[in-house]
């Protein structure tokens, strides 16, 4: 049985792969740069599967990677469907590591998984398999439940399209991106394509990647980080009536650029950047250079070192408009930082009590609300703190007696 099954899947799915993936990015414009990449994919050896450690309904799969594979997919069904021969039921999740969890299965059912791995030929537009693995079986933990509903014979013959599709850089390490999108009807999986903006603007979509996801949303990593990326994204199912894959419509583009590492004149700029957005700054008195490629000594009101690193940020009654947004603490070597006299309601970021190297800190006359973060007692070189004329209230925090240099402390106007 499994030798036919092989034929007709890698057969039927990797000419309908063929033709529908090169009509589909027909779209994305250009043709194909020169690059060379690998043309054949290895076989998946040593699938394991188990229950063990694992919550009810669910199977750990492991496996040797398929040589030049960029995803895997794993097909399972239960193992009383795949002896039928009834494969219309099986099920699809896609990997990009070499192992994963497949969760919501039967309790108390034996099950079978196979692994298959895959990767796009950008040269061609195409699609290269490489071997099924042997098969493996499981039976995942867990009580049974009531007997289940008879499996089906028919599946959906249409995949529809992937809408909303968001990216992300906020919340995320340096040089990765957060996406999500409302979900293809019937896909079982998506896959999402990436590349750099200037790489898609020019039509060279050699160097773009895939990344396949099994929910609507996760993490692209590895990234470089303060450069711009598009993203596109597709649902996908398998036709198991006749072993063939049914495409379903690209989505919109999106497009992100990730965050820069902190501790670097790189991550400096983001976090200006940062603060830019978050503080209305087309809108401010003076914002000279910013956002430009000029060095950042020539944004107004920012002061670096010689290593380009800032040092001081003096942007008092600029009309900055917004809460002050917690990236600014990142700014690892600042020594002064003046946000006096505008308009930054919100809470006092806790991530202000990184900035080790700060000496004097002003906030005043800004409308701030909530309690005086304790993360300023870490403030060790801080020699004055000026936080009056807002609408502070609680307590002050005890920690800010561990501030042995200061000199100048102003909290009137507030109701602490």
């Amino acid at each position: 049985m499994l030798a036919p099954i092989r034929s007709h899947i890698r057969t039927a799915c990797l000419l309908a792969l063929l033709c529908l993936l090169a009509a589909a990015l027909a779209g994305f414009g250009g043709a194909p740069q020169s690059q060379s990449e690998p043309q054949t994919v290895g076989p998946v050896t040593s699938l394991a599967a188990t229950s063990a450690a694992q919550p009810a309904g669910a199977v750990r799969l492991s496996w040797n990677p398929a040589d030049h594979a960029q995803t895997h997919f794993v097909i399972y069904l239960k193992s009383a469907d795949a002896a039928a021969g009834n494969y219309a039921p099986a099920q699809m999740a896609a990997f990009r590591a070499p192992n994963g969890v497949i969760s919501g299965l039967e309790p108390g059912t034996n099950y079978n998984f196979i692994a298959i791995g895959m990767r796009w030929n950008w040269n061609n537009y195409g699609v290269i398999w490489g071997q099924w693995s042997a098969w493996a079986t499981a039976t995942p933990s867990g009580t049974p439940g009531p007997p289940a509903a008879a499996t089906p014979t028919s599946e959906p013959q249409a995949v529809g399209p992937v809408t909303n599709l968001t990216a992300s850089a906020a919340a995320q390490p340096a040089g990765a991106v957060r996406l999500s999108w409302n979900p293809a009807d019937h896909a079982q999986t998506h896959f999402v394509i990436y590349l750099k903006s200037a790489d898609a603007a020019a039509g060279n979509y050699a160097p773009a990647q895939m990344a396949a996801f099994r929910a609507p949303n996760g993490v692209i990593s590895g990234l470089e980080p303060g450069t711009n990326y598009n993203f596109i994204a597709i649902g996908m199912r398998w036709n198991w009536n006749n072993y063939g894959v049914i495409w379903g419509q690209w989505s919109a583009w999106a497009t992100a650029t990730p965050s820069e590492p902190p501790g670097s004149a790189a991550g400096d700029r983001a976090a200006l950047i940062a603060l830019y957005h978050a503080t209305d700054g087309p809108n401010w008195r003076y914002n000279n250079k910013w956002l430009s490629d000029a060095p950042l000594n020539k944004w107004y009101g920012v002061t670096t070192d010689s290593n380009g690193r800032v040092i001081q940020l003096e942007l008092w009654y600029n009309q900055l408009t917004g809460e002050i947004p917690p990236e600014l603490g990142s700014l690892a070597n600042l020594e002064r930082l003046y946000l006096s006299v505008n308009r930054l309601p919100g809470a006092i970021p806790a991530e202000l009590g990184n900035l080790a190297n700060l000496q004097q800190l002003d906030l005043s006359r800004n409308g701030l609300t909530g309690e005086i973060p304790a993360e300023l007692g870490n403030l060790a070189n801080l020699q004055s703190l000026d936080l009056d004329g807002n609408q502070l209230t609680g307590a002050v925090p005890p920690q800010l007696g561990n501030l042995a240099n200061l000199e100048w402390l102003y909290l009137n106007g507030n109701q602490l």
